[in-house]
């Protein structure tokens, strides 16, 4: 575990249940504003992942949705958008990490346009915003939808 004062950007978090999550803050965080940040988590630690060579290199389309992740998040800096995309190109870890992300919006911009019935601008605005549950028929068509067009990022 890491002292309390010492700012990290990445964090393993043990949550109540006993799950874990590896979660990237910027601006770095103390291990107090992360568990304080993160509900239900009863333990944090700096993590510092190794580097892992990905099999192959960042196809375009990668580049193309961690580009529009940034843009989302409202990252502008021409270096750190480079640094991401360098350290998605030589990381597969990292590469994962970031189109998770994306991915993570994407879903939330697809229930908020199927349930929530809001044109597609609206929807991807709202998911930018904020996070929202599920139903169940929207992640059926979701998955559907990802199966039909070929989804080259299956989930685990």
């Amino acid at each position: 575990m890491q002292g309390g004062g010492e700012r990290a950007t990445t964090w393993r978090i043990r949550y109540i249940d006993g799950t874990e999550r590896v979660i990237a803050f910027s601006p770095a965080k103390t291990r107090e504003e992360v568990l304080h940040a993160e509900t239900g988590a009863v333990e944090a630690a700096a993590y510092v992942p190794g580097k892992t060579p990905p099999e192959r290199p960042l196809l375009e389309d990668e580049r193309t949705r961690i580009r529009r992740w940034l843009e989302l998040i409202g990252e502008t800096d021409p270096a750190t958008i480079a640094k991401v995309l360098a350290a998605a190109a030589e990381d597969s870890t990292a590469r994962h990490y970031y189109l998770e992300r994306f991915r993570d919006w994407e879903e939330r911009a697809a229930v908020a346009e199927f349930d929530g019935g809001l044109p597609r601008q609206e929807a991807e605005r709202q998911a930018a915003a904020q996070s929202f549950e599920a139903t169940e028929e929207s992640r059926a068509a979701l998955r559907a939808a990802r199966q039909a067009f070929g989804d080259p990022l299956p989930r685990p």
